[in-house]
């Protein structure tokens, strides 16, 4: 995989964050307002929204000119962007950040790495005319890079607690937060999903935010739901029930969930665009072969045979996404053996810790080289009664097998299963759909 150069770029990563609007603002004027002939998508919450996302872009790529903003991604920058109706060289990414560095002049050092890469999202899109943009948010919302156009259509997936620093650990403030993205008249999808679901405070104040700007609200099991190998969408007052493709009825129900979502979004889109095909027909066709795989829909339960073990890969890295691993693997019929975990020291480390250690018969903590990484001597210090490594491939070297009943889980942080993909020299790019949501096994109790 050739991979071009965005050290200089990566650097400023290491800047503090500063929330706000301001600085991207002004960018995004002096580009042009790059976005806005197109139909924008802003999918926030704490988790599902990568998911939501990728299916909400394969839906809308059926003829149609989209493109895809997601974050982080695995092993290259471009995997962050992605095009329906050609392929997305990463030399047109690097040169559109070089002709953006010289259109904003001084004024680009002072913009974060995460504001360059939704300004080059939405210069690069326009440039190569997408009618629709699904913009994955990257923190929070209201003050969330993205969030510098209009959008057209919000999807909150869930409410839970993560970047606490930044979010606070109230699940109200939190989901305040979220709603940021939401505008007067432009509808909201609510997933109500994560810790938060069925709170009542935090119902309470969706009902009264939503009634007070005239937001139209579809929210779970009000407006549309899943069970089992269907679901059904309330849009224009009639309820309709569909099936899931084949290529997902074995698939976890966190997915279908996020598939669900993505399915409510597209009918919403189709009122506004009627030229759109119908769902029933995208239904008929997904994953097209003609499509590549979203690449926000790879590590995400994800199985595969690597060495001759069975693996399933994760990037839960928060305790909410923990807790969804672990009923993924009891719905699934899998026994929870081993568990490769990377933890990032700004997450809430502990707290993941205590739900693998009473899910997995044997925990292993590996390290990685990174700012955000822990040292082996932390990871010693922090929980000596657990088996410790270094680096993943002693960790690796230390598992003799693992079987399809209990597959080895690898997990922890997007960033963790990234090295270990390039370890094993797996291009996230080049998965199709099918490896992804249904992996290169199947469950000890489905057929080949």
């Amino acid at each position: 995989m050739v991979t071009l150069n965005f050290e200089e770029l990566f650097s400023k990563r290491l800047g503090a964050i500063k929330p706000g609007l301001e600085r991207i603002s002004r960018a995004y004027d002096c580009l042009g307002q790059p976005a806005e002939g197109a139909f924008n998508i802003l999918v926030g919450g704490t988790n599902g929204k990568g998911g939501t996302s990728g299916f909400l872009w394969a839906f809308l790529a059926h003829g149609r000119k989209a493109g895809l903003f997601t974050s982080p991604h695995l092993r290259s920058f471009g995997e962050r962007f992605q095009l329906s109706h050609e392929p997305l060289e990463e030399s047109h990414i690097h040169d559109t950040w070089h002709e953006l560095k010289e259109q904003l002049g001084s004024f680009y050092d002072e913009l974060s790495f995460f504001e360059l890469a939704t300004l080059i999202a939405y210069d690069c899109f326009a440039k190569k005319g997408t009618e629709f943009n699904v913009m994955e948010v990257g923190l929070g919302g209201r003050w969330d890079s993205t969030n510098v156009v209009n959008p057209d259509l919000a999807i909150v997936t869930s409410i839970s607690r993560d970047h606490e620093e930044f979010l606070g650990s109230n699940l109200l403030g939190i989901a305040k937060e979220k709603l940021g993205i939401c505008r007067p008249n432009a509808p909201l999808i609510w997933g109500g999903g994560g810790e938060a679901e069925g709170d009542p405070e935090v119902e309470s104040y969706l009902d009264n935010f939503c009634l007070e700007h005239n937001i139209p609200l579809f929210r779970w099991e009000k407006s549309f739901s899943c069970n089992g190998n269907e679901f059904w969408l309330s849009v224009n007052a009639t309820k309709n029930h569909y099936d899931f493709p084949y290529g997902l009825r074995r698939a976890p129900t966190f997915v279908k969930r996020n598939f669900t979502l993505a399915a409510v979004a597209y009918e919403l889109i189709r009122c506004h665009d009627p030229s759109l095909p119908e769902l029933t027909q995208v239904l008929a066709s997904f994953p097209s072969p003609m499509l590549p795989c979203p690449n926000s829909l790879v590590g995400r339960f994800q199985r595969m045979t690597l060495d001759d073990k069975y693996v399933i890969f994760d990037v839960c890295h928060n305790p909410d996404g923990m807790n969804q691993l672990t009923r993924n693997l009891e719905l699934s019929g899998l026994q929870a053996g081993t568990a490769l975990i990377s933890i990032l020291k700004d997450k809430k480390f502990d707290e993941m810790l205590d739900i693998a250690k009473e899910t997995f018969s044997q925990v292993l903590l590996f390290g990685i080289e990174h700012e955000r990484g822990f040292s082996l001597a932390d990871l010693a210090a922090r929980h000596q009664d657990l088996a410790y490594f270094g680096r993943f491939s002693d960790a690796w070297a230390s598992i003799p097998q693992s079987n399809r009943a209990s597959p080895l889980v690898i997990c922890g942080s997007v960033l963790a299963v990234g090295r270990v993909f390039e370890q094993f020299e797996k291009d996230p790019k080049e998965f199709t759909c099918d490896q992804v949501l249904l992996g290169t096994w199947a469950n000890p109790e489905s057929p080949d």
